[in-house]
């Protein structure tokens, strides 16, 4: 896997996510940590993984949140600003490309890691 770390760029009220280095548009599996640690937060899967990690990382407050938003409102009492999510965490990231099997791959770092529960 492959680490990635992430910053905000603003342009008045708008928020993008840069990552370091950057993310493809590939399908793969992500693991996202503690900085201060390594310790693995939070485990998922996406077909398009810069899509997903930008958004992950962006966190807009919704009726919907991505689960990985809602572990850190449980765990640290508070919705998590894109700053202090970038702050915190970084991402290691591994293409699945034309594999099959992407679910299986994060089902098994999920039990590896002890996340998402």
């Amino acid at each position: 896997m492959k680490k990635h770390t992430a910053a905000t760029k603003r342009a008045g009220k708008r928020i993008s996510i840069v990552f370091t280095p950057p993310l493809g548009a590939h399908p793969g599996v992500y693991r996202v940590v503690r900085r201060a640690d390594e310790r693995t937060f939070y485990v998922g899967e996406g077909g398009d993984l810069s899509q997903r990690l930008k958004v992950l990382f962006r966190c807009r407050p919704s009726s919907n949140p991505h689960p990985c938003q809602s572990a850190f409102e449980r765990a640290y009492g508070k919705f998590p600003t894109p700053e202090q999510f970038c702050e915190i965490f970084e991402v290691y990231v591994q293409d699945t490309g034309r594999m099959r099997g992407r679910l299986e791959i994060e089902e098994e770092l999920q039990e590896e890691h002890g996340s998402n529960n």
